[in-house]
């Protein structure tokens, strides 16, 4: 599948279900399974199913009596969930991940070529205007 690229702005209703843009579903119609985590910056990673077990056996490798590692599996995966997408091409975001994300109606899906992320728009927005370097040069940086 190729990379998950785009933004999208949608909705989330009541019970904290929006929809996964039809660009980044895999088979139109099927009901996928997503796995969905803390993310940085203030996000939501949305892995599919065969690219979370890639980050899952990373994790597994970590050695569990190192005490950053275990912080990080524990903050990690206490908020970490399994979702599958409904009929209508919808998910639900758990309540704790809505909290640390600090989502409200609205919510913007990137693509993050492995994953998708979950923003608050105003979030993502202060995210893009806090970082040191202008877009130019990081690019020079990378690309170059």
């Amino acid at each position: 599948m190729p990379g998950f690229k785009g933004s999208f702005k949608y909705a989330v209703d009541q019970k904290g279900r929006v929809n996964i843009p039809a660009k980044f579903r895999k088979t139109p119609g099927s009901l996928e399974t997503y796995t969905l985590t803390r993310g940085l910056n203030g996000c939501i990673y949305v892995y599919p199913t065969d690219e979370w077990e890639k980050v899952e056996e990373k994790l597994r490798n970590l050695l569990r009596n190192d005490p950053t590692n275990l912080y990080y599996l524990r903050a990690t995966l206490t908020n970490t969930a399994d979702v599958q997408m409904d009929n209508q091409g919808r998910i639900t975001i758990p309540a704790n991940l809505i909290k640390i994300a600090g989502l409200g109606k609205e919510v913007l899906i990137n693509g993050a070529l492995d994953r998708m992320e979950i923003w608050d728009p105003e979030r993502f927005a202060e995210y893009i205007e806090s970082c040191q370097e202008s877009y130019e040069e990081v690019a020079r940086k990378i690309l170059i």
